[in-house]
């Protein structure tokens, strides 16, 4: 029988296929930039329209970085070394060029948890201070299915200082309903590929009748600016 993580990811390439564009492949495998080779990734979403893989072996695929729109860690439940554990896979990824990075957690865990999973003492960036170049490694969004939030990275503004940290955005759309975060989840990857699709704007909540905005939820910093 395979794992619940083997059908986890394969739940979510499923939904990812039935989606995106066909110039898009969705695999598991490695990314290579100049002869370095990242760790296994979950997901994997790459051009395969200008680019074949280096190499491939039944469902496992070895793609380089140019080719590589983002890769998602997946995770059917979270605790601080397994979050540890993606941290240091997505700073490798970052010196392989990897931009775009997530990680997509069915059971999750809250947000306050989450929050001091970051400096947890298997994080890389354990009782160090965080400078812009290691919040470049951190994961671009977090998605929970069971506390339904999408965690992005962002620009925090305090009374006091400009932050770098996380805001959860709880989406409505034009009939004043919740907005699921796997659909905040799917917006995200579509504007990565460059594909039109109907946008969720980030608007004044002072005008709440516009057809879709964003209020933010919750949050968190990490580090000065």
């Amino acid at each position: 029988m395979p794992s619940f993580g083997s059908v986890a990811e394969s739940i979510l390439k499923n939904h990812l296929t039935s989606f995106l564009p066909q110039k898009v492949s969705v695999c598991q495998g490695f990314v290579e930039c100049n002869g370095e080779v990242s760790n296994q990734c979950d997901i994997i979403l790459y051009n395969a329209n200008d680019f074949a893989p280096i190499y491939s072996y039944g469902d496992i695929k070895v793609i380089n970085h140019q080719a590589v729109y983002a890769v998602i860690e997946v995770k059917t439940g979270i605790d601080s070394r397994r979050f540890c554990e993606v941290l240091h896979g997505f700073e490798r990824l970052t010196k392989l060029c990897v931009q775009n990075k997530f990680l997509f957690i069915y059971e999750g865990c809250t947000i306050t948890t989450l929050k001091n999973y970051f400096h947890c003492k298997q994080s890389p960036y354990y009782s160090t201070i965080l400078d812009k170049d290691d919040f470049e490694a951190l994961p671009d969004a977090i998605i929970s299915l069971k506390h339904d939030y999408y965690l992005a990275k962002d620009h925090i503004q305090t009374e006091q200082n400009d932050m770098f940290g996380y805001m959860a955005y709880y989406a409505i759309d034009h009939s004043n309903k919740a907005i699921a975060c796997l659909q905040g989840f799917t917006e995200k990857l579509l504007s990565i590929v460059s594909v039109e699709s109907k946008p969720v704007h980030i608007l004044n909540n002072d005008n709440p009748q516009e057809p879709n905005y964003l209020l933010i939820n919750d949050g968190f910093y990490l580090v000065e600016m």
